[in-house]
């Protein structure tokens, strides 16, 4: 028993289900106004979560307003309980994700922000997956492809400091073939493997010099 509650609280607990399927069914509250069977109406659950839009069939579908004692809130759309179309989630941390949803999941194209980053682009299972671009507050940017919250694929990252890595990305490390650039004007183009310069390359010097050969854990193996 205790593992089966357990379970349930992890699952109450994931940040992108509501509060609404954690003991919150209509019977552990009130409609304190309007229609909230087939209509707009309010509805105050005992624990002080409260939904404010529109109706059907009993359910909240079409657009409304939920909100939570700990400050989080959602303003959407719905369908059968569950946010589904445009909407945005806020956190009481000041981050919040506005856009596409999915029967409760991001789900589609939207925006995430956080106190030092800001993402744009595809979502799928509530993670970042497909193309997005990622903003650091830094000045740091990247512009590619995502898979599971990390760089993935084909993108490019620019750096605050005039660095610049063009090329692949696996596990959200540089892995592939790439280009590094320096604002020094050193250059380095070939393979990567773990975030480092791996395998057949060219290094192009300030100085005009060139080193042509394999790279090895970062370093030259000539």
């Amino acid at each position: 028993m205790k593992n089966i509650l357990f379970t349930v609280l992890l699952i109450c607990t994931a940040f992108f289900l509501l509060p609404i399927y954690c003991s919150n069914s209509k019977s552990d509250g009130e409609c304190t106004n309007g229609d909230c069977d087939d209509g707009k109406g309010t509805f105050i659950w005992e624990n002080g979560n409260k939904y404010e839009g529109e109706w059907e069939d009993g359910k909240i579908n079409g657009s409304g307003t939920y909100t939570w004692p700990n400050g989080e809130k959602y303003v959407g759309e719905w369908k059968d309980d569950k946010k589904n179309g445009k909407g945005k989630y806020s956190w009481p941390n000041g981050k919040s994700y506005d856009g596409e949803w999915k029967y409760d999941l991001m789900e589609g194209t939207g925006k995430m922000i956080w106190k030092d980053r800001t993402y744009e682009g595809e979502w799928k299972n509530s993670k970042m997956n497909g193309k997005g671009t990622m903003i650091l507050n830094n000045g740091d940017k990247y512009i590619g492809e995502w898979k599971e919250n990390k760089k993935d694929g084909k993108g490019v990252q620019t750096f605050a400091n005039g660095e610049k890595y063009d090329g692949g990305w696996k596990a959200g490390q540089k892995n592939g073939q790439g280009m590094y650039s320096w604002p020094s004007k050193a250059e380095y183009t070939g393979e990567w493997k773990n975030d480092v310069m791996d395998g057949k390359g060219v290094y192009k010097w300030p100085n005009g010099k060139i080193d042509r050969g394999t790279w090895k854990d970062g370093k030259y193996m000539e």
